[in-house]
């Protein structure tokens, strides 16, 4: 292990941001300390921690404060952007008064981007305060219940909105860092993974996210925009999202009514000749993600089973020969027989325990 003499180098870089924090200094001095904490070897989740007991959190978020009023855009950016490398696995270290800033200042540059929208710095910074809202939210139920009761939802919905009105007068790479960004923190809301709460409530705020005003529009309308520009990136963040947030069978009904399920299956007629898509068969968790799709629309509609194995010609799918394929990666062999099953497929079924025992493997008494 490395002994530093005068302390680590992290640990500096954080005291000196906090001496400049008290006294008129150069931009130039505020940069150098920053790109200290961003060398790889301060990552280390110990490093992490140690900056945290030394306050960096309450250093950086008054630092942004010190730099959001006069509009350095850029240097708000890394600083939250050092901030995400910090907090992340440590949420418990972001409070409410914490949030309550960056929502703030959230919600400023959204309501700017009706004035000013071909600024490229506000959209880098609207994306790094998502990312520091999504780590708060990693595993910290009370961060969550939080957001939820403030109108950050909606802003997010009114800003995908605003991306959907841009998107044939800005650059894809323009906006789309924060739409990534505001998609993975939409799905942090939605999780429930907080070891210290027996039940969160994941399902409610994404039940709640769903039936936000325009909310599922807003999605197919990007997801449509995206697909008649011949862009992939975007489409992904956006159908992950979706599939978080539409649980329910009502919000399954709407989503179908704004032509959800027709964008859908052009996503997918889009890419059917991609050479990506011959990877999949090696991706266990999209295999299972296919053959759980495939087992709920036969085992809830079985007239369906015969459109899924046989073309409108006649000829077979091939899709049995896949499913049997998929029985050889073990990770997905649950899944892969219970899509054989239901769509009255042959399959072997093995009885994992039934109670009896083998012979040879107990000594009678």
């Amino acid at each position: 292990m490395i002994k530093y003499e005068d302390g680590h180098p992290s640990a500096l870089a954080i005291k000196k941001l906090q001496r400049l924090l008290e006294v008129d200094h150069e931009t130039s001095e505020l940069l150098e300390a920053l790109q200290s904490l961003q060398l790889p070897g301060n990552s280390d989740f110990a490093v992490r921690k140690l900056l945290i007991d030394m306050n960096s959190v309450d250093i950086l978020l008054n630092l942004f404060d010190l730099y959001t009023p006069v509009g350095d855009y850029c240097l708000c950016t890394l600083l939250l952007n050092v901030l995400s490398r910090i907090i992340k696995g440590h949420s418990e270290s972001v409070g409410e008064k914490h949030i309550q800033k960056l929502i703030n200042s959230l919600f400023k540059l959204i309501n700017e981007l009706e004035e000013n929208p071909s600024t490229d710095l506000k959209f880098s910074l609207i994306a790094a305060i998502y990312s520091v809202l999504h780590l708060s939210c990693t595993k910290n139920e009370r961060n969550r219940t939080f957001i939820s009761q403030t109108q950050t939802v909606a802003q997010t919905i009114n800003f995908f909105m605003r991306i959907a009105e841009l998107f044939d007068d800005l650059p894809f790479n323009t906006f789309y860092p924060a739409l990534k960004e505001g998609c993975g923190f939409l799905r942090s809301l939605t999780l429930d993974d907080d070891l210290d709460v027996e039940f969160g409530l994941g399902s409610e705020n994404a039940r709640t996210i769903a039936k936000s005003d325009l909310c599922l529009e807003v999605f197919v309308k990007l997801i449509s925009k995206i697909l008649n520009s011949s862009n992939v990136s975007g489409i992904s963040d956006l159908f992950q999202t979706l599939s978080a947030i539409i649980t329910r069978e009502e919000l399954c009904t709407k989503f179908a009514s704004f032509n959800g399920i027709d964008i859908l299956m052009q996503t997918i007629y889009s890419n059917i000749n991609s050479t990506t898509l011959e990877l999949h068969l090696s991706n266990p968790s999209t295999v299972r993600a296919a053959c759980r799709a495939i087992r709920n629309c036969v085992s809830r509609s079985p007239e369906l089973r015969s459109s899924f194995l046989t073309s409108d010609s006649g000829a077979d799918t091939g899709l049995e020969k896949l499913l049997n394929s998929a029985l050889k990666i073990p990770s997905c062999c649950d899944e892969a027989k219970a899509a054989l099953r239901d769509l009255d497929c042959k399959v072997e079924l093995q009885e994992l325990w039934n109670g009896r025992s083998q012979s040879g493997l107990l000594n009678s008494s």
